[in-house]
């Protein structure tokens, strides 16, 4: 199966299009990071959501506080419930989730703004993913499909960046028969863009064979 690389629309409705069951956006990746809980959390304890402090306490919350439950299960989930209502730009600057003993924290927008997005804990025994979120990826730029999808992605406005090879995998320079002059393929053992001159493949900015 041949792989391609393409590149979304800057704008319009075709920046996300369904091909073959499968969504392909030029939405960057959602960064995300993860507080690790060890046991349920005690009073005074806090998380700090992108700056905003959110403290546990024994019962009779008010503000940026949660009651305490009688396990980590019920503490999260009145976090969650807690979270769920809240007006605070730091908390929604994130979407919450619970899984086992982690929750997980998703910035609500892709892109790599996501990634500075910050976690901290005070609770004894947890832990954070890292300072900040992490994986957030930025809008646009190009993604690898697989051919039958790279066609209708084309179709849809999309542009067709290079089919991708690998240095072994290239069209062998002894048979151009399929193939002509400014011909382009993505090299992925060297990871450049490499075009065809008639007569060899070259790097199409320094015009050396590669």
């Amino acid at each position: 199966m041949s792989i391609i690389r393409v590149a979304p629309p800057a704008s319009g409705a075709n920046t996300t299009v369904v091909v073959n069951g499968r969504t392909y956006s030029a939405v960057g990746a959602k960064a995300i990071g993860e507080i690790l809980f060890s046991a349920n959390p005690t009073t005074t304890h806090t998380i700090t959501l992108d700056g905003t402090a959110i403290e546990f306490i024994t019962s009779g919350a008010t503000g940026s506080e949660v009651n305490l439950g009688g396990s980590l299960a019920v503490t999260i989930a009145n976090l969650l419930a807690f979270i769920a209502v809240s007006t605070d730009a730091g908390i929604n600057s994130m979407t919450y989730s619970f899984d086992g003993s982690v929750l997980k924290c998703i910035a609500a927008a892709g892109g790599t703004a996501g990634n500075s997005l910050t976690i901290a804990t005070t609770v004894t025994g947890a832990s954070v993913s890292g300072s900040t979120l992490s994986g957030g990826t930025a809008t646009g730029g190009t993604l690898d499909v697989p051919g039958f999808d790279g066609d209708a992605l084309v179709a849809a406005g999309w542009t067709r960046v290079a089919k991708l090879v690998t240095t072994a995998t290239r069209p062998p320079v002894t048979d151009p028969q399929s193939y002509g002059v400014g011909s382009q393929r993505f090299d992925t053992t060297i990871n450049t863009l490499i075009t065809w001159n008639g007569s060899a493949w070259i790097d199409p900015v320094t015009g050396a064979s590669v």
